[in-house]
């Protein structure tokens, strides 16, 4: 009883020595919310990197590094008009600022603002002395004016000045399979994964090459580690679901690609992939609703995947040695 009081007076005492209405604890300083930032961006966490740079630019509002990671960020989360707030303030106070034109054009690109974002991109060659990245953005310029040999070109070109450029081995991989060049493309999506191990656009594509030429194990792989980073992206979804089917795991490829369908619903081939499951499954009736969502979606769609067939005969892509 006697230490149970004499507890509570020196508590007591204690309470009564801190000053009423004591100044809270330093707040953290504008380079040290700028790099809790930056980290919140490598992990992909962009709410609370866009939080950590806003109250770092109260704290210093003229920061060029500060407003450009802002645009970064808002530009990663999907937050267009407030990235492309961000980086005009970063061309107000350096308006010569080429990271700033280029993520602006990249924006615009995002919200399909296509001259605006060639007019930034022009912008960016007129006053880079760097050839490589020159030669990259000409590319870009020529990708969005609907030129993709002279853009395959000039990403090469860049290339072969600046072999191990991330962006640019991204972009013409890319580029390569649209155009269906998908042998070329493999090779360069490996380089980009050796500079970027968990790049979850590089493995998607990976995964998409891996599955297109039966090399499932490969690509379940890559997808897996992709899966990993994000759980949100249909494409992903697609092809893991492929791969799955690929190494005889009926059920797992179900549960993926209906995944990737309630993702996206809008995708007619994702439907008739999950029906042709649904149809190995001995479930007819969820099949043939699947076929007429992917029919109701796009009429031809029948049509274009035989001619995508007919194409494809020509030979699988060959994995990697």
């Amino acid at each position: 009883m006697k230490k149970t009081i004499a507890l509570a007076i020196l508590l007591a005492v204690f309470l009564l020595s801190v000053p009423f209405g004591a100044p809270a604890a330093d707040e953290p300083s504008a380079e040290s919310l700028y790099l809790a930032g930056r980290r919140y961006v490598e992990k992909k966490k962009f709410e609370k990197a866009v939080d950590c740079f806003r109250k770092a630019i109260r704290k210093k509002p003229d920061s060029v590094k500060y407003h450009w990671s802002l645009g970064e960020a808002c530009r990663a989360k999907g937050a267009y008009p407030d990235a492309v707030a961000a980086f005009e303030r970063v061309l107000k106070l350096d308006p010569g600022n080429t990271n700033a034109i280029c993520g602006l054009g990249d924006v615009h690109v995002a919200m399909g603002n296509t001259e605006k974002a060639v007019s930034c991109y022009e912008a960016f060659v007129a006053v880079t002395k760097n050839e490589p990245e020159s030669l990259y953005i000409r590319g870009k310029i020529h990708d969005l004016r609907g030129n993709p040999d002279k853009a395959v070109d000039c990403w090469r070109k860049s290339l072969s000045l600046r072999p191990s450029d991330f962006d640019t081995l991204v972009a013409l991989a890319e580029k390569l399979i649209r155009t269906g060049s998908e042998r070329e493309a493999l090779p360069l999506l490996l380089q980009a994964k050796k500079i970027r191990p968990y790049d979850e656009n590089v493995l998607v594509d990976l995964g998409m090459l891996y599955t297109k030429a039966g090399a499932y194990d490969k690509a379940h792989e890559v997808l897996t580690t992709a899966l990993r980073i994000s759980l949100y992206n249909p494409k992903t979804r697609f092809y893991l679901g492929k791969a799955c089917y690929g190494r005889g795991d009926l059920k797992r490829a179900i549960d993926h690609m209906e995944k990737a369908v309630q993702m996206d619903p809008t995708d007619p081939e994702k439907h008739f992939t999950l029906g042709l499951y649904y149809d190995k499954k001995g479930w007819q009736d969820l099949a043939v609703s699947e076929y007429e969502e992917a029919l109701y979606l796009d009429p031809q769609y029948l049509y274009n995947r035989l001619r995508s067939k007919e194409r494809a005969a020509e030979g699988p892509v060959e994995p990697e040695h």
